[in-house]
């Protein structure tokens, strides 16, 4: 009786029994035999393609039945960057992960926006699995329930907002204008500065509305001696 031999991966071949592995290898339709979908080639012969978190793999496609999963340098089936392993299964995203639809953004408030999974409108990332609820718009009963007494208050829709004199940033802080009350070096005014507890322009400016302040060529001699004073006490007068 003539011996058959079993073409190895990468030799021609005519039909898919010609290969040497007809459990796990194929003929392609370039006529050499491969491996089958979901098997991946390892020390020259065809194996299933478990896609485990930490199987051994030889290249992303080795990975791919599990969604946002890839090989790592060190060959082994590992999440994508910005996802995380769930149930040893599964890998979804977190803050700034790819996705394609909401319900694979796993953090809570979290929805799927231009293909990254983001915090909900009102919501801020305070990690990459954490939204809160921001600052402003935050429901309250009273004042006393805004994080910042000093520049936000509760409105009468009962959730608080920048007060009066105030500008939002970023929807989370309220900043001073001139005239509002201060404790810091924070400034919503450029060449502002805290005096007792006030918003004030700087010396050698000039104030223009709540939110402008402009630079005086010829300063007067009380600006001269303000600008003396606070250099000498510091204490009482903070730059902002």
């Amino acid at each position: 009786m003539k011996s058959v031999v079993l073409a190895l991966l990468g030799s021609s071949c005519e039909h898919n029994d010609d290969c040497n592995d007809p459990g796990h290898s194929e003929c392609s339709e370039d006529k050499i035999c491969v491996c089958k979908l979901h098997n991946f080639i390892k020390y020259n012969t065809c194996q299933p393609r478990l896609a485990t978190h930490g199987t051994f793999c030889q290249s992303d496609d080795n990975c791919t039945l599990i969604k946002y999963m890839k090989c790592s340098e060190d060959n082994k089936c590992v999440c994508h960057d910005k996802t995380i392993l769930i149930n040893d299964a599964t890998c979804a995203p977190i803050l700034g992960g790819f996705c394609e639809k909401h319900a694979e953004c796993i953090v809570d408030y979290s929805v799927c926006f231009n293909n990254k999974c983001q915090c909900k409108p009102k919501y801020k990332a305070v990690a990459d699995d954490e939204c809160r609820i921001s600052p402003l718009r935050k429901p309250c009963v009273d004042t006393l329930d805004c994080d910042d007494i000093w520049h936000m208050k509760c409105s009468e829709n009962k959730t608080c907002i920048c007060k009066a004199n105030h500008i939002e940033v970023n929807q989370t802080l309220c900043k001073p204008l001139l005239g509002a009350i201060c404790h810091s070096n924070e400034c919503g005014v450029n060449n502002s500065v805290c005096v007792d507890h006030e918003r004030q322009f700087k010396p050698f400016f000039r104030r223009v509305s709540n939110h402008l302040c402009i630079y005086l060529a010829c300063p007067t001699t009380f600006e001269v001696f303000f600008a003396w004073f606070i250099s000498f006490f510091p204490v009482s007068a903070s730059l902002g």
